[in-house]
């Protein structure tokens, strides 16, 4: 499948590698498939592309690599939602808004959770948690 991206041209992904969200994105309520770029192999960070929406790519990383003491537990909704049968099928992104080179900030509060085996996906909030949407990237919340 090609995926067109504004930020990396035309991009040839096998459409088994296209994630596809149960429940949209905050704020893109039309937008339900994504491409994960991975750039170098050394580089954390990497993009989640909307399929079908050129302009719209999110920087994302996964938060145990920024801070290991993060955690939360997954409901067995979202579980059953993303038809995980193993820890081994979770991986988890949050998405970084980079305003400057010192100003980064990581929403801790909205993860995303891909069923790296079936290619589902969904954005949860994580209630009564004491992550920010804003977390700094340099250390604390915004």
């Amino acid at each position: 499948m090609i995926v067109a991206s504004t930020r990396f041209g035309k991009l040839d992904i096998p459409q088994e590698e296209i994630y596809r969200f149960v429940e949209p994105l905050f704020g893109f309520p039309e937008l339900l498939e994504y491409a994960v770029i991975h750039q170098e192999s050394e580089d954390i960070f990497e993009y989640l592309q909307a399929v079908g929406e050129p302009d719209l790519t999110f920087i994302v990383v996964d938060p145990f690599t920024l801070f290991p003491e993060y955690e939360f537990d997954l409901n067995d909704v979202w579980k059953k939602r993303l038809s995980i049968d193993s820890a081994e099928d979770i991986e988890v992104k949050v998405i970084l808004t980079v305003r400057s080179q010192s100003d980064i900030t990581a929403n801790l509060k909205a993860p995303i959770i891909f069923n790296t085996r079936n290619k589902n996906a969904v954005q949860i909030v994580l209630d009564n948690s004491p992550y920010s949407i804003q977390h700094s990237l340099l250390g604390g919340e915004k």
